[in-house]
């Protein structure tokens, strides 16, 4: 882990030009982990029937004091942590230490820390401030909770086994966890239970859990600079030669004395072997007296290191996005701060690794894609296939609309399939209520679980109002959340951002905030992970305008795409609308792209070079009808150029994505005088928008195929999702298609 690694490589450096005395100091804690094998056979600090890994291994910290809370403030969790920090130093450990955290910034250290466990060792975690138990389970309280009821600490707040868990999953084989956490429940009023006090954790294997008070009761805050547990605490744990049982059992009798037994220290251990905070005192001399001290040469000038340079050193080659938030936390006003944020917008944005793969010689990239297939899910009604993605581990998962599941033949519920890599159906869940509900858009969250954006009338606060779900791996609903107000409001589009959700969406509701500035408005909406508001922001005019789908660019910022309507000559007409603005919404830039007819935008990518790729359909130039459209822009969104796709007939791109060699897949529908009905249309191009090759998937029988979504798969082939009405059926189903690296599958007629 990088946190570990930096600060191991710093210490190394600082070591090398500080005096004799100041090292043998740092010696004498560095002992204290356990010695060479050549200094004794046993440890102390550890005992040998401890786990190995726990043996001799390095000891590493997590430190969190929470004490500006809104609501209810505390006294001393800071004065607490940073006397507990210091103090854990002193005795060897590598200690992270966080005061008055936020939910978020909580969760990334802990994720952090079990990730440092995995080297082995002790590991230790503290926390003082707010806690509680909710049907049994104990919550640490961050300082930006907000609970209104019961229901909202699960989402405001961090359930102390998400640090039992890393701790068993690092297999580490020794933890200790002290929660100095069981203050009064500042939100008890709001709760039904309104339980006092932390609930009892089971001790996995090799742990030993210390609460400041005993189950069921709370905790002094304390009326000097410390609480009255950590205040304990602190004085036994440099007593050398205890064993952690008797330190906690001296803490426990101190603060019954001091509180006239009001509060008992309760602790639960299910070590195998022995802990020292501070080995017996005899083993330290025989230790010290067998290490030669290396004396520094008086013609070494003295150096000056910046901790932030060494830093960088060890992690500027790292491809995990987490060691560039470390080093953003940890230097904020390093020089260095700026190509730390460049690499992890690139990580991010999976951009470093498609430059690595740019890279490779033709030879090492994989071979043609082999893995073909053309499935149809549905039955005697109406189904769609609108979204689709692959999975991280190479499945597939579409999302769209069902009239034939959930109500059968009653009205259209959201519909999500997940398949394995060969198109075979794992599992479907429906979605909705006793009216129209469709999932317009899909992607997979961190978690493994998916998120779904789109329309709902079952439980919309009048007409329609846009959609957000959560579910887990297996599609169960985590929850759902709707924006909208009066009148019809759609979403359209959900994509990831750095820290939650954005919805593109159309706004025509007057009765919320904000409300239309006329017509229907382009509505952007920030959430954070739990589809909490963080902000929304409409554009528009007096007139119609859509927003179709968005993105997060690499800055933090957004594009949208969709249309408005303009005045050409004296006829309005819709244009292709793009939206560029910063992390909150507030706008950049917006530019027009059309002529005289109708002009549309459904899908935007910002491109390798910064550059935005925006596909969608043009009436205005083109063969006639109206042509699929390609429209390539710099980053302040000035064309470069622009080409038109399609026949006779109405033909139109819905999806585009850009593609490893740096040209761009697109989908939709063609249409055509030779043939009757409307085909699913695949179409390559390069990274100049010239035409490579294109697909058509259709029967030629007057039936309708639409393609709704694509993506490149891993192995260089394409998956698209869609809708045909006569595969399989005499109603629509949705369509489920994946080709090789040049858009063919068997039975396809290529144009």
């Amino acid at each position: 882990m990088f946190s570990q690694s930096i600060l191991k490589n710093i210490t190394r450096s600082i070591l090398r030009c500080l005096t004799a005395s100041a090292l043998l100091l740092i010696l004498l804690t560095a002992i204290l982990l356990g010695p060479p094998s050549s200094l004794g056979q046993t440890s102390k600090g550890i005992s040998k029937t401890s786990s190995e890994k726990a043996s001799g291994g390095p000891r590493t910290a997590l430190v969190i004091g929470n004490a500006k809370y809104t609501s209810a403030p505390l006294r001393n969790p800071v004065n607490d942590a940073r006397a507990i920090s210091s103090t854990l130093q002193e005795l060897g450990f590598q200690v992270t230490l966080l005061e008055d955290a936020g939910q978020k910034k909580m969760k990334r250290a802990i994720n952090r820390f079990g990730k440092t466990l995995r080297d082995g060792g002790v590991g230790l975690f503290y926390f003082s401030g707010h806690g509680m138990q909710v049907e049994g389970s104990n919550y640490l309280i961050p300082v930006d909770a907000e609970v209104d009821a019961e229901a909202d600490v699960e989402y405001e707040a961090v359930e102390a086994g998400r640090v039992l868990a890393k701790m068993k999953t690092a297999n580490n084989g020794m933890n200790l966890v002290i929660l100095d956490a069981c203050r009064n429940n500042p939100f008890a009023r709001s709760f039904r239970s309104a339980s006092k006090g932390l609930a009892t954790l089971n001790a996995p294997s090799g742990t030993f859990i210390a609460y400041a008070t005993s189950p069921g009761s709370v905790a002094s805050d304390g009326t000097g600079d410390n609480g009255l547990y950590t205040g304990e605490l602190v004085r036994h744990m440099k007593a050398p030669g205890l064993k952690i049982e008797e330190v906690f059992k001296r803490v426990r009798s101190g603060v019954q004395v001091k509180s006239d037994n009001k509060q008992v220290p309760w602790d639960a251990s299910s070590l195998t072997g022995d802990f020292f905070f501070v080995p017996p005192q005899e083993q330290l001399e025989q230790q010290v007296a067998k290490v030669a001290l290396p004396q520094p040469s008086s013609s070494e000038a003295p150096k000056t290191i910046r901790a932030d340079e060494e830093a960088w050193k060890l992690v500027k080659g790292s491809q995990d996005a987490e060691d560039f938030r470390f080093f953003l936390e940890e230097y904020p006003d390093s020089s260095l701060a700026g190509a730390a944020r460049i690499k992890l917008r690139r990580l991010q944005r999976g951009q470093a690794a498609a430059e690595t793969e740019a890279a490779r010689p033709a030879e090492e990239k994989p071979p043609p894609s082999t893995v073909t297939f053309v499935k149809s899910f549905g039955g005697k009604h109406a189904d769609r296939g609108l979204s689709v993605l692959q999975t991280g581990d190479g499945e597939y998962v579409v999302a769209g609309g069902t009239r034939s599941y959930g109500r059968v033949g009653v009205e259209e519920d959201a519909w999500l399939i997940r398949t394995d890599s060969t198109g075979n159906e794992v599992w479907w869940k429906t979605y909705g209520g006793a009216k129209p509900d469709v999932a317009t858009s899909v992607a997979q969250t961190a978690d493994g679980g998916f998120i779904l954006c789109g329309v709902t009338q079952s439980y919309a606060s009048g007409g329609t109002d846009v959609w957000l779900l959560k579910t887990d791996s297996s599609g169960e609903e985590s929850w759902s959340k709707t924006f909208g107000g009066n009148s019809n409001d759609y979403g359209y589009s959900v994509a990831l951002t750095f820290d939650g959700y954005l919805i593109t969406a159309g706004l025509a509701s007057t009765n919320i905030q904000p409300s239309t500035l006329g017509g229907s408005d382009v509505w952007l909406i920030k959430t954070d992970d739990y589809g909490r508001m963080d902000w929304s922001r409409n554009f528009g005019t007096w007139k119609y305008e859509i927003g179709l789908n968005g993105i997060q660019t690499a800055d933090g910022g957004f594009a949208v795409t969709g249309f408005a309507r303009s005045r050409h000559n004296t006829k309005w007409q819709e244009d292709v609308w793009l939206i560029r603005t910063d992390s909150g919404g507030i706008l950049k830039w917006e530019r027009k792209y059309g002529g005289s007819a109708e002009d549309k935008g459904y899908s935007v990518r910002q491109t390798t070079d910064g550059g935005f790729v925006v596909a969608g359909l043009t009436r205005s130039y083109g063969r006639g009808g109206q042509d699929g459209w390609l429209i390539k822009t710099d980053s302040k969104g000035n064309e470069e150029w622009n080409r038109t796709f399609g026949w006779e007939g109405n033909d139109a791109f819905s999806s585009v994505r850009q593609t490893a060699d740096g040209g761009f897949v697109l989908t939709g529908s063609q249409a055509s005088h030779e043939r009757n009905g409307t085909d699913l249309w695949l179409l390559k191009t390069d990274s100049l928008g010239n035409e490579q090759w294109g697909r058509i998937y259709g029967d030629g029988g007057g039936h309708s195929y639409r393609g709704g979504s694509v993506m490149q798969t891993a192995d260089h082939g394409y998956i698209i999702a869609g809708q045909s009405d006569s595969w399989q059926s005499p109603h629509a189903d949705l369509l489920l298609i994946k080709t090789d690296s040049s858009g063919s599958i068997r039975s396809v007629e290529s144009r």
